[in-house]
């Protein structure tokens, strides 16, 4: 069973787990790879919601265009979610797709992968049409965890920890991601 700290928005985190529920149940429809990061899959990772998330952070593999992606999963957060807000940027390895609205919001990234996504996420197909091969070490393969009742892909924690010093530069000033690296490094002392 999966623990919850206290002082965590009850409603705010059900909201977040159906639409993760929802979201994932389609995307393993087009035949895609969902894969939790940031805080909900440090905390999915951990199964313990840690603290309130403002955000969900999802990367989304799979092997169609990034056109047609990008058009089904607009269409999808728009007849679920009422008033979005949704804006793309195409980027050299992914389209980073940014989701607003008054219940759901977050960072959604689809990488376009050369193989089945469920098999091998090591060679993605970068904007420009050409295949580069991303090595395991480099690019740690997702894990098995679990938030609320679902059991979910997350985002390797050495990853997770890699992205939190990349956000944070040389910046050593108290932030939101304190609490992140705290558990992360009682999670590694325990293994």
């Amino acid at each position: 069973m999966i623990t919850i700290q206290p002082n965590i928005n009850h409603l705010q985190l059900q909201t977040h787990l159906n639409f993760i529920d929802s979201f994932g149940n389609w995307c393993h429809k087009q035949s895609w790879r969902l894969v939790i990061y940031g805080g909900y899959g440090l905390d999915g990772y951990l199964q313990t919601i840690t603290r309130n998330h403002g955000d969900i952070d999802l990367v989304i593999y799979g092997r169609s265009p990034r056109s047609q992606a990008l058009a089904k999963i607009v269409n999808y957060l728009k007849k679920t979610i009422s008033e979005v807000e949704v804006k793309s940027k195409d980027e050299d390895f992914l389209i980073d797709i940014k989701v607003k609205s008054k219940s759901i919001s977050g960072n959604f990234y689809y990488v376009q992968t050369a193989d089945d996504p469920y098999e091998n996420l090591n060679i993605v197909i970068k904007l420009d049409g050409t295949h580069v091969t991303n090595l395991p070490g480099k690019f740690p393969p997702p894990v098995m965890g679990r938030l609320g009742k679902l059991d979910v892909e997350v985002q390797n924690q050495s990853a997770h920890l890699a992205d939190i010093i990349r956000k944070r530069g040389g910046d050593t000033s108290p932030s939101k991601y304190d609490q992140d690296i705290a558990n992360i490094q009682t999670s590694l002392a325990k293994k």
